[in-house]
């Protein structure tokens, strides 16, 4: 998760913040370590500073900070912009981007570090839905999703295939069920549904689901007609 802050001072205006030493910071790392969540700020070097600013950021400018955003391939960005009023109560809007939906919402108190507090939790909530795994009671009787990988075109990627598969937590045991000159046939048995499966493999760059759907006469022979087809470009 990168996070974009943007303060607005009575008395030095709108700047860019990424002091972990601040308090609104101090309140979002507090959380994001109870929730499991890596967070990253940006460096807000020269690169940074030629490809936004304080106010842009400020006006939540979805396609400045996107633009921004990505030299740090992140998976999702968190925007935050705050001010203090005259009272001593702290005014925040704060705006999330993952997967090309967002979600925008205030948060306010006295306190700055219950502001970052408060901040992570709906995004916090938001990844824990869109991610996390709902046991199936009745796995070990489920059927068993059968996925089709390409190119396996050598030893070394049919064993990285494995590997990566079987770490995933989704995955609770997988089986080969046939080899062919440069694809690969598994028995997936999953805690969860294909869907948890796709959104588990898109955190990284090794698998990736196929647009081309293809049916070999092995795989039909098999009584499998329809393999999730993906595609291996991992090292």
């Amino acid at each position: 998760i990168l996070v974009w802050l943007v303060e607005d001072d009575v008395a030095e205006g709108k700047n860019l913040v990424n002091d972990t030493s601040a308090p609104v910071v101090q309140g979002l790392l507090e959380v994001a370590q109870l929730r499991g969540l890596p967070l990253r700020f940006p460096l807000l070097d020269l690169d940074d500073q030629l490809a936004i600013n304080a106010e842009q950021v400020w006006n939540l400018d979805e396609q400045a900070v996107l633009d921004a955003s990505s030299r740090y391939d992140a998976d999702t960005v968190l925007l935050g912009r705050y001010t203090r009023t005259f009272s001593g109560q702290w005014w925040t809007t704060w705006q999330f981007f993952h997967k090309g939906e967002g979600r925008l919402y205030d948060v306010r108190h006295e306190d700055p570090l219950a502001i970052g507090q408060q901040a992570l939790a709906p995004l916090a909530d938001y990844l824990a839905e869109f991610y996390a795994l709902k046991s199936n009671p009745n796995a070990e009787g489920a059927a068993a999703l059968y996925v089709q990988v390409r190119p396996v075109a050598n030893f070394g990627t049919y064993r990285k295939t494995l590997d990566y598969l079987d770490r995933l937590a989704v995955v609770t045991s997988l089986g080969v069920m046939a080899v062919t000159q440069d694809s690969l046939l598994l028995s997936v048995q999953l805690n969860g549904d294909w869907n948890q499966l796709l959104k588990a493999i898109s955190l990284d760059n090794k698998l990736r689901a196929r647009t081309a759907q293809t049916t070999e006469p092995w795989i039909a022979a098999g009584g499998i007609e329809q393999p999730l087809q993906l595609e291996w470009i991992g090292r």
